[in-house]
């Protein structure tokens, strides 16, 4: 029975398959619009942009373009039926991956303080996100403890993502936009479809065991 779960995809309701289905499809799609967007506003032949823009970019569109491909293989996978634990779990650390990325590309160094404080808020928790996730997914290690910590992971990621739009509209005095409004909502919906696929992974291995 553990080996059918292994087997199985992760989420088999048909409801919520089609709500993943529709959010993998959106995120690609999504992602695409932000590296065209990104593509347009920043002209490399602009003379206004220096070195640390043109790597900031790159990183950005790296982070995206990886986000892209693992998105449309679980999206492809997810309307074939197959998308495992292991494929899922193939996503997820690239969502972590990517936000690693980004946060590294978008690093604003004044002070040591603020590399280290970068580190905590951003890095540390995505890195340890990424690694429970490929030991609870992908190598099938089914210890509790990491089901709880892909959890905080992702219920950290919601809080830092709805704290850095509260600042920006409190203390930068800017308005959300439609584009960072659409990428607020994606970025929660994500965060909570990786709780629900976790916890779901976690049901039905307990039931398998049970079974066993």
């Amino acid at each position: 029975m553990e080996k059918v779960v292994e087997r199985n995809p992760v989420i088999e309701k048909k409801s919520v398959n089609n709500i993943m289905i529709a959010l993998y499809a959106f995120v690609v799609i999504s992602f695409f619009i932000t590296i065209v967007d990104i593509i347009i506003r920043f002209p490399l032949q602009s003379e206004m942009i220096d070195y640390n823009d043109i790597q900031a970019i790159v990183i950005n569109v790296l982070a995206l373009l990886i986000q892209i491909v693992f998105f449309a293989y679980g999206f492809v996978n997810a309307i074939r039926g197959m998308l495992s634990p292991k494929r899922m779990g193939a996503v997820i650390v690239a969502f972590f991956a990517a936000t690693c990325i980004t946060g590294t590309g978008n690093m604003v160094i004044n002070s040591n303080v603020q590399i280290v404080l970068w580190w905590i808020v951003l890095i540390i928790p995505n890195i340890v996100g990424a690694v429970a996730t490929f030991a609870y997914f992908v190598s099938g290690k089914k210890s509790k403890i990491y089901s709880i910590i892909i959890y905080l992971a992702a219920i950290w990621g919601m809080f830092r993502i709805i704290y850095s739009n509260y600042n920006l509209i409190v203390h930068a005095n800017q308005y959300l936009s439609m584009n960072s409004t659409v990428r607020l909502v994606l970025g929660i919906a994500i965060h909570c479809l990786v709780i629900y696929q976790t916890y779901v992974l976690w049901i039905k291995r307990q039931n398998a065991i049970d079974i066993s």
